[in-house]
């Protein structure tokens, strides 16, 4: 968009009329629309004017300004990749009370508070925050927002190791997430069910982990997506090898593509767990 007063102030700084200005190049009644209304003439014609006043193109453009909900779903993009100091910095831009809906107010609230869990670590801070969304959402079972606050009230309880409270909550995701629309929420449905994968898995309840891991890849693969395929295959091959050992055929497999997807994710933090467990384990190849 055209800023038509930074014309118009360059204008007058050199002493032209808009006649002046127009001379030779377009009319009088182009260079007033241009000044007063920001109507900007054809490329050719700009170009001209914005010379003869000595100007560039970039001093005169005015950046279209993004809307709250864009904003948000940019936040949510750097949460997909865990830039989390990126959600807050974009966050904190946007005015809560800027969204017309409430689920739009839920959604910047569970983005920022998850993003400040991860940045600082006081998970009781979290633990309470996120509560205080679940006490503002009337229809928890209509909110995605309510049962990712859930899922996160688990994270956090686990984070403090204290896997009975996070049992709990991670039981109360698994009994909603039914009600969701996963084509709608494909990423966050399989967030959620990557969490209780690896939850159950380190409870060392195989069966539970297997069914939800199961569960991810198939609707991974109904949606032709990779989101996962890392941590969901990895912790499938050890529920195989905690249960049959490392040597089993079929864990070797998964641990395998675990690993091949994170390297071909570029997710070096799961490939250096990947890796070293892999060693111990005297699981050989490329790591």
């Amino acid at each position: 968009m055209i800023n038509g007063s930074i014309m118009r102030d360059a204008r007058k700084r050199q002493h032209l009329s808009q006649a002046g200005l127009a001379k030779g190049i377009t009319t009088q009644a182009t260079i007033s629309k241009l000044e007063n209304d920001s109507v900007a003439p054809n490329s050719e014609i700009m170009t001209k004017l914005v010379h003869r006043l000595h100007l560039s193109m970039d001093d005169i453009m005015i950046e279209d300004e993004q809307t709250p909900e864009q904003l948000l779903t940019q936040a949510d993009q750097l949460t997909e990749v865990f830039d989390y100091q990126g959600t807050a910095d974009l966050l904190n831009k946007i005015d809560r009370e800027s969204f017309f809906t409430n689920e739009d107010k839920f959604h910047y609230s569970f983005l920022k508070i998850n993003a400040t869990m991860w940045l600082t670590h006081d998970f009781d801070t979290s633990i309470f925050d996120f509560n205080r969304i679940l006490d503002e959402i009337t229809d928890k079972r209509q909110s995605i927002y309510a049962l990712l606050a859930v899922c996160q009230l688990g994270t956090a309880y686990l984070s403090k190791e204290q896997p009975k409270q996070a049992a709990y909550y991670f039981d109360q995701v698994a009994s909603l997430l039914d009600g969701i629309d996963t084509e709608k929420y494909l990423y966050w449905t399989l967030f959620m069910l990557d969490n209780l994968t690896n939850f159950w898995s380190k409870q060392r309840q195989f069966d539970k982990s297997n069914s939800y891991g199961h569960q991810a890849l198939a609707l991974a693969r109904d949606h032709q997506t990779v989101l996962f395929m890392e941590t969901l295959n990895f912790t499938l091959g050890e529920n195989i090898a905690y249960t049959k050992g490392w040597d089993d055929k079929e864990a070797r497999q998964y641990l395998i593509q675990g690993w091949s997807f994170a390297h071909f994710a570029g997710n070096q933090v799961a490939l250096n767990i990947m890796s070293q467990l892999m060693r111990e384990h005297h699981i050989t190849g490329d790591w």
